[in-house]
């Protein structure tokens, strides 16, 4: 075989492995909108607006949720059902969980015994944010099984599955579907 061709063949199966990986592993998305801030999105001490030009980039990983599950804290890109809009968010609770937010601004895991257990959002919350998430329209949502409740980091500005469970708590209007976690 030729140079020439050798070195096209292998041109091209570096291009076909890199398309692979672009389309199926990892994939570059634009944060937009101040729902993360302080964790994405803040330039120059400011946190970009939603009409703002600028938006961080992130590297969705598709690919790390086909051998572990979804954890608490994990920041990840999911499917707004209600626009078809893709956004960055925090999974807060998990499939068959009851989780509360309560009047002192902080959210609650409801355990078995019905006792609860306040959680730890001091690593990823401003003071901003830290005890100020308020309910949308209920104060306690119990997941269904396969879906998650997440929410924005800055919670006054974040439009997530506190604006979407119904009164009866039934999620199934709104459900986020993961994309993926960022790396």
């Amino acid at each position: 075989m030729p140079d020439f061709l050798k070195i096209l063949f292998i041109f091209s199966m570096f291009f076909i492995f890199f398309l692979l990986v672009r389309l199926f592993v990892f994939i570059p998305f634009k944060v937009i909108g101040p729902s993360m801030c302080d964790t994405l999105n803040v330039f120059s001490s400011q946190c970009a607006s939603e009409d703002s030009p600028v938006g961080e980039f992130v590297i969705l990983d598709r690919f790390s949720y086909f051998f572990t599950p979804p954890k608490r804290g994990d920041v990840i890109v999911a499917n707004f059902d209600i626009d078809s809009r893709h956004t960055v968010k925090r999974i807060i609770g998990l499939p068959g969980e009851m989780i509360e937010i309560k009047d002192d601004g902080y959210v609650y895991i409801v355990q078995e015994d019905s006792t609860t257990v306040k959680l730890d959002e001091e690593v990823y919350l401003n003071e901003d944010s830290l005890g100020h998430t308020l309910p949308s329209r209920m104060t306690s949502f119990e997941i269904p099984v396969g879906s998650y409740l997440v929410l924005g980091d800055n919670r006054q500005e974040s439009i997530d599955s506190r604006h979407c469970f119904v009164v009866q708590g039934n999620g199934d209007n709104c459900l986020f579907s993961l994309l993926g976690p960022y790396v």
